[in-house]
């Protein structure tokens, strides 16, 4: 996690990392940091998002993210 990194024009803060948004599971969920006209998940498909570091999951090869916490 680099916090000198922008994201969106903002600096990532403690416990966010980049991401960036290939294949949407869920089109419509809605951006936990919306910036840039981006409000949804779908909006930012190939476009770098800030995302929790907590709702991210390393698999081999393969990023996945999590919205679980983002509807509560």
């Amino acid at each position: 996690m680099d916090l000198a990194k922008k994201v969106g024009g903002e600096k990532l803060k403690v416990n966010w990392s980049e991401i960036h948004v290939q294949i949407p599971i869920i089109w419509g969920e809605h951006l936990i940091r919306p910036y840039a006209g981006l409000k949804t998940v779908g909006d930012a498909i190939g476009t770098p998002i800030a995302w929790l570091v907590s709702l991210v999951r390393l698999m081999p090869n393969i990023v996945y993210f999590s919205i679980l916490i983002a509807r509560q």
